[in-house]
């Protein structure tokens, strides 16, 4: 989707969730394991849907590692 918009994804970002075809990002299953998986991935930043944000989670839970709730593919896309 960032190519069509002609923004670019920063490396290391992975998301998570259905996107749907007006850009919203829907529900997923087992949150706190995909998050946990994309930390020992050595990725740097997790987009989750914004409904699910894991409660009782520090979103920058590192200097290197952070997890962003986002609505919708826009603000996946907005800088950090």
């Amino acid at each position: 989707m960032s190519p069509a918009q002609g923004k670019r994804v920063h490396a290391g970002s992975v998301l998570t969730g259905t996107v749907y075809s007006d850009g919203r990002i829907g529900r997923v299953g087992r949150i706190n394991l995909k998050i946990q998986a994309a930390k020992r991935a050595q990725l740097h930043r997790v987009l989750v849907p914004h409904h699910q944000a894991p409660l009782g989670v520090d979103f920058s839970l590192s200097p290197t590692f952070v997890v962003s709730p986002v609505r919708s593919i826009p603000d996946a896309l907005m800088p950090d």
